[in-house]
């Protein structure tokens, strides 16, 4: 089953003065990890990989970034196929 393709398509609302650059910082951060493909769009970023890189890469992401005392929402829709090979989902 970790051979699926799976899609997910995130908002970040850091609930912060600060919001802007812990967007950016969380944005980079997105961009940086392994065997993810990552499209970031300006109300919300996709990435795209196997189920297990996926979860993994949430996992990290809400770990480090919900530990912060600041309250934060991280908004996730998922797509059981690979939106970056069939144009007609985008």
């Amino acid at each position: 089953m970790s051979n699926m393709t799976l899609t997910a398509e995130l908002s970040f609302y850091p609930l912060t003065e600060a919001y802007e650059q812990r967007v950016i910082d969380f944005v980079k951060e997105l961009r940086a990890i392994p065997n993810l493909q990552c499209k970031i769009g300006g109300m919300s970023s996709m990435i795209s990989g196997s189920h297990d890189d996926v979860f993994n890469a949430l996992s990290s992401l809400t770990r480090k970034y919900f530990a912060d005392a600041e309250t934060q929402i991280l908004v996730v829709k998922f797509l059981n196929r690979d939106a970056f090979a069939d144009p007609s989902i985008h």
